[in-house]
């Protein structure tokens, strides 16, 4: 069985922002990818020169705009006020840039990486994906932790069907 390469698992489709995004852009391009029945769990940030910073997940964007926001206090408001108030403890956050989110220490790989190297690079990490970078900066794809569990399940399975 031929060696399962990052270049073989990663998508090479992927939403891409700029440092300079905020928070409300992401959120809508979140929203109106969602209303398309289209998929927008990870985004990533890109420096002006197109090479990689960092990736913006839901959950991050999620505590990026809760941030300060005291949640506790929800239970006392009144229900005729609780949009207005919803909308005043999160709106000073939309207009931060996605860099204050994002998460730029997410380890690398390459195109080359084995899936061995992938199951490296991604254990004791709760992290959903991994950026897949050229070796001149340029981010190529992206590799779904997902995607590495079902090439070792299939793996194992393989093995079990050969030698029964």
């Amino acid at each position: 069985m031929p060696e399962i390469l990052a270049k073989d698992l990663m998508k090479k489709t992927f939403l891409r922002l700029g440092p300079t995004h905020t928070i409300r852009e992401a959120l809508g391009l979140y929203l109106e990818l969602k209303s398309r029945n289209e998929s927008a769990t990870v985004m990533t940030v890109l420096r002006p020169n197109g090479h990689y910073a960092g990736l913006l997940t839901l959950s991050r964007l999620i505590k990026g705009v809760l941030t300060g926001a005291i949640l506790a206090d929800l239970e006392y408001i009144r229900e005729t006020d609780f949009e207005k108030t919803i909308y005043e403890m999160l709106h000073p956050r939309l207009d931060a840039p996605v860099t204050e989110v994002m998460d730029a220490t997410v380890p690398l790989a390459t195109p080359e990486h084995t899936l061995a190297q992938m199951l490296d690079l991604t254990r004791g990490r709760p992290q959903e994906c991994f950026p897949v970078m050229a070796e001149n900066g340029e981010l190529t794809g992206v590799g779904y932790t997902s995607d590495l569990f079902n090439a070792v399940a299939k793996l194992a399975l393989s093995r079990e069907t050969a030698n029964p």
